[in-house]
């Protein structure tokens, strides 16, 4: 038995249906090496693997990284679902890696951009969005110093200056798993700093990458251009490294060596095919008791797939109608086959919108489309309403 603290975690994360959670061991103060261990619900992602592929990339590029598993979670009996288990970044992980003691910073906030300014504003503090992990009061000002010199050392003696603060090369191969990976909000936050007290440099631990790998932070799709190839210009460290030849010409280097070699289809697909069938039972067989966004997206991909299939290879499940749309009218409301042909359906198929703002002519072409006749959909009786000819029929797709 385990003497445990455990609080939600994240910002806008804990307010989703599926929670992530922070766990404390108090007694026994440790478990399996750990002070503290991270549950990410990895609610957005549906293939529940990005944040820990993206980790296994990091490290192959040489980057100090969390280590991460999945687990089956259940809490009081219920069972919530898959999860991927985080090692906390403090004292006992630089124990495990043989490394020196230093102190660790999480940038919890789009305040640790390592400016003095956000959205133009002067910042409260220079280490303003910064959490101490471990470390003393005393260490703070170590951060203070470095972010300081970022801000305030003159152009031509910046290279020099930085580099008395920063292993350089860490840090762009930070930056080039980062742009891989294409996690937008990683520049900016979501990230720890380690001070190590031997080279007395900085380097930099990824952390949280679930909005990687093509999906933003709320499960939309990310075009492969959105995070730029040269990192973004919001972290002002990245901003400033990029207008000096000799540093350009080092991540060009590094860029080029992990395009060539391990950002490839053969060298990801193993990864990616290992995590899927270790998950695979779990994702599909006994499945995940709050999926989300992937219900209705799923919902939405099968309603397209039938929607330009002939209407014959619908499958035909209790009782099934076709549905007509009314092209004559100009309210776009549906109307069902049957006794009362002219009559509007109440109770309308509730599906995403296409595109963005809807509504008006544009979002019932876009419906017309969708649910063209042939379409066979799966009903059911209304409450209220007695079976026969003049029944309506909720809104439902089967696909074989």
């Amino acid at each position: 038995m385990y003497d445990v603290c455990i609080s939600y975690s994240g910002t806008y994360t804990r307010k989703f249906r599926k929670k992530p959670y922070r766990n404390e061991f108090n007694n026994p103060q440790t478990y399996y090496g750990g002070q503290e261990i991270h549950l990410n619900a990895e609610y957005k992602d549906p293939s529940f693997i990005r944040n820990k592929l993206s980790f296994y990339f990091f490290h192959d590029l040489g980057v100090l990284s969390p280590q991460s598993q999945h687990i089956n979670f259940f809490r009081n009996g219920s069972r919530k679902g898959v999860y991927l288990q985080l090692e906390s970044v403090d004292e006992l992980f630089l124990k495990k890696r043989g490394l020196p003691s230093g102190p660790i910073y999480y940038a919890v906030n789009n305040n640790a951009n390592f400016s003095l300014l956000r959205d133009e504003k002067i910042k409260k503090s220079l280490i303003s969005g910064y959490q101490r992990a471990f470390g003393s009061e005393s260490d703070d000002g170590i951060l203070h110093k470095f972010i300081k010199k970022i801000n305030t050392a003159s152009l031509p003696s910046f290279p020099d200056e930085i580099s008395q603060y920063l292993d350089i090369e860490k840090f762009f191969r930070w930056q080039t798993g980062a742009v891989c990976s294409m996690n937008n909000d990683g520049f900016t936050h979501n990230y720890a700093l380690y001070y190590n007290s031997e080279t007395s440099l900085f380097e930099i631990i990824p952390w949280d990458y679930d909005a990687t790998w093509g999906r933003k932070v709320d499960g939309g799709i990310m075009e492969y251009n959105y995070v730029p190839f040269d990192g973004k210009k919001s972290n002002h460290l990245c901003y400033l490294l990029m207008r000096f030849p000799e540093f350009r010409k080092l991540y060009k280097s590094i860029l080029e060596e992990t395009l060539a070699n391990k950002f490839t289809v053969s060298y990801m697909e193993n990864k990616i095919l290992t995590l899927h069938e270790a998950l695979r039972r779990w994702r599909l067989g006994r499945g995940d008791p709050h999926p989300g966004r992937r219900r209705a997206a799923t919902r939405l991909r099968r309603l397209r797939r039938a929607a330009h299939a002939p209407a014959g290879q619908c499958r035909r499940v209790r009782r099934v109608r076709p549905v007509a749309v009314d092209r004559s009218r100009d309210d776009g409301h549906e109307v069902r086959s049957g006794p009362a042909d002219a009559r509007p359906l109440q109770r309308r198929p509730r599906f995403p919108r296409p595109g963005r703002g809807g509504g008006g002519r544009q979002h019932r072409e876009d419906r017309q489309r969708l649910l063209p006749v042939g379409v066979q959909l799966l009903g059911g009786a209304r409450p209220g309403r007695p079976n026969g000819s003049d029944q309506l029929w909720t809104v439902r797709l089967r696909w074989p």
